[in-house]
């Protein structure tokens, strides 16, 4: 499953807002208004754009929205007047194409929301789950564990997870560690455990974050000289939940205060939970501290979603992005998604669906099986997951190139061109995807120097493609996720020819 770095559904499933947001000050056809922009924007794009800084206000036909910054009153305007304008003919029961007026405008947020007081924090500590961001700034956790979708597949770790975090004596001492390929929902649990553990233990704290932000804070207090900072801020917390710990791989310096936190927060009778693409018994340029400790709790694995499960995934992200589907659109999409793999590729499909249904559908979200097929050009057979014979990496390489229009030097060399980053990124994910290769393996086949540039160029892309991005190939835009599809088939088949 849902950085444009962040903390992007037993299956993850990307969930719209739990609410909408409704100060004080707006009344009931503002929230009808925002309900009806979260259908025609889609539920990430209005968490991203509309739930944290766009306020609204309704004045007969004339509709004001304003925003915390210039940069975001623009960027409103200029992708989204449109869908305002439709949300609010719709729910001012306005006919006339140019009924509507809107107005934008930069707001400080004092000005349309209520003063609150801020909540007390006992004995220093944060009561609210909050996610660090790679930046350092904190936001709110948004995935929930009611909303992970259990099957047979991820049945074991959905269970340890509710018992790390309800159980009162759950996990004390030892870590809960949950590994998977990616897309199959390690981050949604963990950010799950953070919010369910806060609900059942009222002034505890936790915190999520991952393993590249950790590294990023240490360097930056160890440069800045504040390393007590850095300790107070991992270590004085009741649960702490790591993602991506594959990536402290090769991190000599971090791996041994990584040691040194997680032993402190034993002592303190805290909880630990960790997440990684592989075993803690697999990963390459670990510590065997390190590993040992992981190695001493409870290790589960998080498999590809079974069809069953697949079925429900279908249903239960259709239903929260409005959309309305029939048995065979369920069956059609669930059939394609188990070629495609992990559930973050699921959510690229139903994506997919979504914006076509947006343009030829009947406005009200019902999907027929016709549009279906037309959004995933279903009317072949299914793509399979790997290719008969395997695919080199150099092909990969070759393919990524001939597409993007780049220079295979330009790949192995040490230039950040945008295109040329999109490459290797597009490089890394397909070699994932249609080979056996070890992120180590393809480091190699792409010369770089070390394997985590590749897993933090896998994970990027992996955003992207979740969030709808698009970009530039040739003369023309076109779909990450249908770019990246395009070339796994046009590769999968020279292998099958070979």
């Amino acid at each position: 499953m849902t950085d444009s770095s962040g903390i992007e559904p037993v299956a993850a499933v990307e969930s719209a807002p739990n609410r909408q947001p409704a100060p004080a000050a707006r009344t009931t056809i503002e929230q009808r208004l925002l309900a009806r922009i979260s259908v025609e924007v889609g539920p990430e794009r209005y968490a991203r754009y509309f739930d944290r800084s766009a306020r609204l206000r309704v004045h007969g036909g004339r509709v004001d929205v304003a925003a915390d910054s210039t940069f975001a009153v623009r960027y409103l305007e200029r992708r989204f007047a449109d869908s305002i304008r439709r949300a609010a003919r719709h729910e001012l029961g306005l006919d006339e194409p140019g009924a509507v007026q809107l107005s934008f405008r930069v707001e400080e947020p004092a000005a349309c929301r209520a003063p609150t007081a801020p909540a007390p924090r006992p004995s220093g500590r944060d009561p609210v789950p909050h996610a660090d961001t790679r930046r350092g700034a904190r936001r709110p956790i948004r995935r929930r564990l009611e909303d992970f979708v259990v099957g047979e597949t991820n049945r074991l770790a959905f269970a340890a997870a509710v018992r790390i975090c309800e159980d009162h004596a759950g996990g004390q001492g030892s870590p809960l560690f949950i590994h998977g390929v990616c897309g199959v929902g390690k981050t949604h649990l963990l950010q799950g455990i953070a919010a369910r553990f806060q609900e059942r233990h009222p002034g505890a704290s936790a915190r999520y974050t991952t393993s590249e932000t950790f590294t990023n804070a240490y360097v930056h207090a160890v440069r800045k000289g504040d390393l007590g900072a850095f300790r107070n801020r991992f270590r004085s917390v009741d649960l702490l939940c790591i993602d991506d710990v594959h990536f402290f791989a090769g991190k000599k310096s971090t791996q041994s205060e990584l040691l040194h936190t997680f032993d402190a927060i034993n002592l303190d009778g805290s909880r630990v939970v960790l997440a990684s693409d592989g075993h803690p018994g697999q990963i390459e340029q670990l510590s065997e501290a390190l590993r040992s400790r992981f190695l001493a709790g409870m290790v589960v694995r998080l498999d590809l979603p079974e069809p069953e499960l697949l079925v429900k995934l279908v249903r239960t992200i259709a239903l929260r992005r409005n959309l309305l589907l029939d048995e065979a659109s369920v069956t059609l999409i669930a059939e394609r998604a188990g070629s495609a793999g992990s559930v973050r590729e699921l959510e690229g499909l139903l994506t997919r669906v979504d914006a076509c249904n947006r343009m030829l559908g009947d406005g009200a979200g019902r999907v027929t099986a016709s549009t279906v097929q037309l959004a995933l050009n279903a009317g072949g057979p299914a793509r399979p997951r790997t290719p008969i014979r395997p695919v080199r990496m150099g092909d990969i390489v070759r393919e990524v190139c001939r597409t993007l229009g780049v220079e295979r030097e330009e790949v192995f060399g040490r230039g950040r061109h945008r295109k040329v980053v999109l490459a290797r990124a597009l490089c890394g994910r397909l070699a994932r995807r249609l080979t056996t290769l070890s992120y180590p393996e393809i480091a190699r086949g792409i010369g770089r120097p070390n394997h985590s540039s590749v897993i933090t160029a896998c994970n990027r892309i992996a955003g992207q493609i979740e969030r709808g991005e698009r970009v530039v190939v040739g003369h023309g835009e076109v779909e990450l996720a249908a770019l990246t599809d395009q070339i796994a088939d046009r590769l999968s088949e020279a292998a099958a020819r070979a």
